[in-house]
């Protein structure tokens, strides 16, 4: 079986799952309300906080190709920031079907590498990212058990297990990407020892040339990551910017508490409660979070939403995720267009100094 067809049924298999579970949690919330009543809430909603709601949900994925596109500026890649933005809905797009949103840093830096930008430089230009935006969440998660301890206790206590569960494995998998991006000698050592183990296994053919092929990929990631370390302002700008992406997306539920002509609870309250739902739910093997999300939204914000927490919890999944996922979809194919047409610029960008134009 080719590698595009394990790859188109691994998709297809994600986007089915995600359709089962979607039916469910709609059976599910009609019978935990009246459908007719169900409708008539949602429609009562405000349209311009509504529109606010979707607004956020693209600044959150456009400021993700803003990312990309400072640390290709910072690397001397001239590429364009439209791009880098293409980039970010297609990432997402796959991030959004796959377990633990396993899937769109590799196929961001597949995108890369169609731009010519060397397989190295940008595996740690989306390793940067990702690492980033777990930061953030670890931020918010650290903060909220030090200093919200009202917080904690009022609306996240029922769910205590899954946000201390969130809260460990995103620490963890930040302590890993940062092992990989800025102590590269041991994660090359690793790599030849795992290649290695392969061949002497007999699992991978022993090929002439892929160790020093191995070593030369490294060499430029370790070149790359060396840059990156020696570069503070640049990673506190991109923290920054990375920050009010991740507020933008949470921003997403005030506006809809806003919208059903709700006030009462802080912006703060709210933002911080829809984080504690991404801290929980980012890092579970399931697709997109769905269920759990959920499950978690209707226990954080009862108290909050009252009356309207099942229309709250429809709106907010349904911009936060269902209509990203059409967006991010939408835009993907513009991207898949876009990198496939345009071929002229391939190789453009391997003018900077740290990939030589002759990079394999």
């Amino acid at each position: 079986m080719s590698k595009k067809i394990r790859e188109k049924k691994s998709t297809l298999f994600s986007l089915l799952f995600i359709a089962a579970v979607i039916l469910l949690t709609l059976w599910s919330l009609s019978r935990a309300e009246d459908p007719d009543k169900l409708i008539e809430d949602i429609k009562n909603a405000s349209p311009v906080f509504l529109v606010l709601a979707v607004l956020c949900v693209l600044i959150f994925v456009c400021l993700q190709g803003v990312v990309i596109w400072l640390q290709c500026r910072s690397l001397k890649l001239q590429e364009s920031l439209w791009r880098c933005i293409l980039i970010a809905f297609h990432g997402y797009f796959y991030c959004s079907i796959t377990p633990m949103q396993s899937g769109g840093p590799p196929i961001q830096i597949y995108d890369l590498k169609k731009e010519g930008i060397h397989i190295s430089v940008g595996t740690l230009i989306i390793l940067m990212e990702t690492f980033l935006f777990k930061v953030v969440l670890v931020i918010l998660s650290l903060g909220m058990l030090l200093f919200g301890h009202n917080l904690m206790r009022r609306y996240i206590w029922p769910g205590l297990f899954f946000f201390i569960l969130g809260t460990i494995l995103t620490c963890g998998i930040v302590v890993l990407i940062y092992l990989s991006m800025f102590h590269s000698g041991l994660l090359r050592r690793l790599i030849l020892w795992f290649f290695r183990k392969l061949e002497k296994h007999h699992l991978i053919r022993s090929k002439e040339g892929r160790v020093e092929k191995l070593i030369s990929a490294m060499d430029k990631y370790r070149a790359a990551a060396g840059y990156f370390r020696n570069q503070r302002k640049l990673s506190v700008l991109l923290l920054a910017v990375t920050m009010l992406q991740r507020l933008a997306y949470f921003s997403t539920t005030y506006f809809i508490y806003r919208s059903f002509g709700l006030h009462g609870v802080s912006y703060w309250t709210i933002v911080l409660l829809q984080a504690a739902i991404s801290i929980c739910a980012d890092m579970l093997p399931i697709p997109g979070g769905v269920g759990i999300t959920e499950a978690l939204f209707q226990v954080f914000f009862r108290d909050i939403f009252g009356a309207m927490t099942i229309p709250g919890l429809c709106l907010s999944r349904g911009i936060t995720f269902y209509a990203q996922l059409l967006f991010c979809g939408i835009f993907s194919i513009a991207a898949r267009v876009a990198f496939r047409v345009d071929k002229s610029r391939l190789g453009f960008f391997q003018t900077s100094f740290i990939v030589p134009e002759d990079a394999p």
